[in-house]
């Protein structure tokens, strides 16, 4: 996955913002910006843009 990949999150759809791989311990964090409503239950960050989802939460739908 990478930068601008369409994914679905539990059925809401996201454009992937930011990919950040500066962990130590190897785990993949992505950033996303919701398409439409966000979930209710997610905190955004600043400008919209929810961080901190690995992998195996999102399906990619199309990539960029």
């Amino acid at each position: 996955m990478k930068v601008g990949d369409l994914v679905n999150y539990q059925g809401w759809k996201a454009i992937i913002t930011e990919v950040d791989t500066r962990r130590r311990d190897s785990v993949v964090w992505y950033s996303l910006f919701f398409i439409g409503e966000a979930p209710d239950f997610l905190r955004a960050s600043n400008g919209g843009f929810y961080n901190g989802f690995q992998h195996w939460q999102l399906k990619v739908l199309s990539e960029a």
